[in-house]
């Protein structure tokens, strides 16, 4: 599974686009595998360019809290220590299959796609990604 997978498969299992974004970010900074000393401020602002505001990371990780996905516990100096619990993303993860006419998991190309990348747009910077 690629990046892009697991972030596809996230967001869908989540059904909350903030909260698919803070956890990549933390799995993204090896959450799972040490404990990420960080705000709600920034995340928000350093590592998601100001995406999601603070407010709305501070909801996501206590969405993410109560799901049992991570663990949060206040820190001095206004930091969270932060730790993503592996064991319970790999079965929130494994759950019934995701249907794969859901977007980002269809395997069959589509016209308009074909069509994009076939007009001067391709060569844009960002339509790679």
């Amino acid at each position: 599974m690629t990046s892009e997978q697991l972030f596809t498969h996230i967001v869908h299992r989540l059904n909350k686009y903030s909260d698919a974004v803070v956890l990549g970010y933390l799995l993204h900074d090896h959450g799972d595998e040490r404990q990420v000393k960080s705000s709600a401020v920034k995340i928000s602002l350093d590592a998601l360019n100001g995406q999601i505001s603070p407010k709305q990371v501070q909801r996501s990780l206590t969405d993410l809290a109560d799901l049992g996905l991570i663990d949060v516990k206040p820190h001095p100096n206004y930091r969270t220590v932060i730790t993503v619990n592996r064991d319970a993303l790999v079965e929130f993860l494994n759950r019934e299959p995701l249907s794969t006419m859901l977007p980002g998991l269809r395997a069959t190309p589509f016209p308009f796609l074909d069509a994009i990348n076939a007009s001067p747009l391709a060569a844009f910077k960002g339509s790679d990604r």
